[in-house]
């Protein structure tokens, strides 16, 4: 009652208005609502803010947080506005999302055990196994931050607003359009990955195993694999 050169954009409780920034100063930013509005530094943003000065005569839509008769004064946030609806984005993406969904995402973060993306308001993880069909030790060897990637949702717990995301399930896999690789009666080389009774498994291309049997090791008869390999 009585708060003046503001708009109202709701008229319950915790009410938001729009408002003009008047005046930055030490600590925070002044907004005329017909006393003083003061806008603590901490309630500004979400985020940190370096440079208060880019605020002079920007509109930003408040709450009030606390009414200081004794100052006359009213203490303002724009970041609880911003944390309401990051949260209302946050649901809203956690509802609309579905398992084998395919999306596209910004690369947000890089750790040693995967990345966050991004997917339009709330970070979903991609493991690092689930980055490519090629084991690698350091995502960056894959992804870049600010990257645009597709990924597959995994799965989605709303409980704990956790969304697991694949980058390897929307890539062709090694074996796509093999015959175009790799025919019969051609002779390529190969790098043996698993020696097991009955023959070895050799690796001839990246992500791609073939089997030599036993009685194909050698010209030889032969009782184990390791005998040759």
């Amino acid at each position: 009652k009585g708060i003046s050169g503001c708009k109202s954009r709701r008229s319950e409780s915790g009410e938001v208005f729009d408002v003009q920034i008047k005046e930055v100063v030490k600590g925070g930013l002044v907004a005329d609502v017909g006393v003083r509005g003061f806008i603590p530094a901490s309630l500004v943003e979400a985020h940190y803010v370096e440079d208060f000065s880019v605020y002079q005569d920007r509109t930003l839509s408040v709450k009030i947080v606390e009414l200081d008769k004794e100052q006359n004064r009213i203490i303002l946030s724009h970041r609880v506005v911003v944390e309401d609806e990051q949260a209302n984005k946050k649901s809203e993406i956690l509802q609309s999302l579905e398992v084998g969904q395919v999306i596209e995402g910004t690369v947000q973060r890089i750790t040693d055990f995967g990345v966050f993306v991004d997917i339009g308001g709330m970070d979903g993880l991609v493991h690092i196994s689930q980055l490519s069909h090629d084991h690698i030790s350091n995502a960056r060897d894959v992804v870049s931050e600010g990257e645009k990637i597709k990924v597959e949702v995994l799965s989605v717990d709303r409980d704990n607003e956790r969304i697991a995301l694949s980058r390897k399930k929307v890539l062709p896999g090694p074996w796509e359009k093999i015959e175009d690789k790799i025919k019969p009666g051609q002779v390529v080389e190969g790098t043996v990955k698993r020696l097991v009774n009955f023959g070895a498994f050799i690796e001839v291309l990246p992500g791609v195993e073939g089997l030599v049997h036993i009685s194909q090791i050698a010209n030889r008869h032969i009782g184990t694999p390791q005998e040759v390999l």
